[in-house]
């Protein structure tokens, strides 16, 4: 792989030398992740009547407090303050999505087109951030396996090589980042394919892309390389931290993404589908100007008028 594309080497600069400096794949990649959503909302945002000057201060906090808040998650999952690259998706979406809603709150916009405007886009912003993950061999990929590629791809250049650290082999691993960004490009493209139907009930998109990232998440990973926190092994269940191990197995369990998927990501989605379907809102100028709809417009009937009789 190609963690890094060119490296400049240390720098010298009023003479103190800097660490060395280069270009790295996986910071291109979620710059291309960050723009595309920024150019996708703005094109979004007028369609639905809003300003388009609120999608850069939208992406913008969200890049901010999004890699914040993974850097925080990581440090927090594994005890680890010396880390400089550490990230965490899980820790990132949700202190971004907090960034974001704020940043819509504060400028008096709905809150509801907007998310739904950016669920789509933030599928395609994560799965192009995980072919960062791919080039950089970042430590993001799958358990040790048997097969070849596609299903078994090697990282021995990358930033956590899979190299046995006994008998010095290169082995091969589940390549879990190609699995995410093919899922999110099918996810992103059927979303927006839909788009202008379902966000007739705003809300709705964004809940149904909350249960998608939960869903792909949960499976996936299985065949990541992430610890277990509940776990069974010898006919016990147990609920203590299960390091990872570079074994081609390992104990059945799920893993801290999986149960912040099944119990907060899931949920959240859920409930936000049934309550957006539940409000009592129709948006009649969104209806009214929508071509392929009837017309519901309010007709005035002629009044008759009562025949008089004579005497």
């Amino acid at each position: 792989m190609f963690p890094t594309l060119y490296d400049f080497g240390p720098i010298t600069i009023l003479g103190k030398t800097t660490p060395p400096i280069g270009i790295h794949s996986y910071g291109i990649m979620m710059a291309l992740a960050f723009l595309s959503v920024l150019v996708g909302l703005q094109r979004e945002l007028p369609r639905k009547n809003i300003d388009v000057q609120l999608a850069f201060p939208i992406v913008f906090r969200a890049v901010v407090f999004g890699v914040l808040g993974a850097k925080i998650y990581y440090v927090i999952e594994f005890r680890d303050l010396s880390a400089f690259s550490g990230l965490v998706w899980y820790g990132g979406l949700i202190a971004g999505s907090g960034a974001v809603l704020y940043t819509i709150y504060r400028s008096g916009s709905p809150i509801l087109p907007i998310i739904d405007a950016i669920g789509p886009l933030l599928l395609l912003g994560h799965g192009i951030g995980r072919i960062g993950c791919l080039l950089a061999g970042d430590g993001c990929y799958g358990r040790r396996c048997t097969l070849s590629w596609p299903w078994g791809m090697e990282f021995p250049a990358g930033i956590k090589p899979t190299i046995d650290r006994v008998s010095g082999e290169v082995f091969s691993v589940y390549p879990t980042p190609l699995y995410d960004f093919l899922l999110m490009v099918l996810a992103f493209s059927l979303f927006w394919r839909f788009r202008k139907k379902l966000e007739r009930v705003p809300g709705v998109i964004f809940g149904l892309v909350l249960i998608s990232l939960g869903v792909e998440r949960f499976i996936i990973e299985f065949w990541r390389r992430n610890e277990r926190y509940i776990y069974w092994q010898d006919g016990h269940v147990f609920f203590n931290k299960l390091e990872f191990s570079d074994q081609l197995s390992m104990p059945f369990g799920f893993s801290g993404s999986q149960l912040i998927s099944i119990l907060l990501l899931i949920p959240i989605g859920i409930f936000l589908v049934y309550w957006s379907r539940k409000r009592p809102i129709v948006i009649l100028d969104e209806l009214l100007s929508d071509p392929q709809l009837p017309d519901v417009s309010v007709k005035k009937t002629p009044k008759k008028r009562k025949k008089k009789h004579r005497a």
